[in-house]
């Protein structure tokens, strides 16, 4: 799968109104690396609810 392009998660734009994006995001890319922050964004609700369970994400 190609990855998505387009997706600036610091732009003013972003910040004003972040729900056309994260839409986006959600449908095109649900687990997205953004380079200029070396992160992984996670979008759809399963994967991050998965996260939130996983004993290796957790402190406690």
């Amino acid at each position: 799968m190609a990855v998505p392009s387009g997706f600036d998660l610091t732009s003013e734009r972003f910040f004003a109104d972040p729900f056309p994006t994260l839409e986006r995001l959600r449908t095109e890319a649900p687990v997205y690396f953004f380079e200029p922050l070396q992160c992984f964004i996670i979008t759809a609700p399963a994967d991050i609810e998965g996260l939130v369970r996983a004993a290796t994400c957790s402190t406690t």
